[in-house]
C-alpha cells in the first residue's frame, strides 16, 4: 500500500515516484 499526495491537486507538483506507483497500481482510491 502507498499513499500519494499531489498537494494542492496540480499532477505536474506529483513526484516521478509518486507517479510511478499510480502508474503501477491496481487500484487506486481517491
Amino acid at each position: 500500500m502507498a499513499i500519494v499526495a499531489v498537494g494542492p491537486g496540480d499532477p505536474s507538483l506529483m513526484t516521478l515516484q509518486g507517479r510511478e506507483i499510480l502508474e503501477n497500481a491496481d487500484v487506486v482510491a481517491g
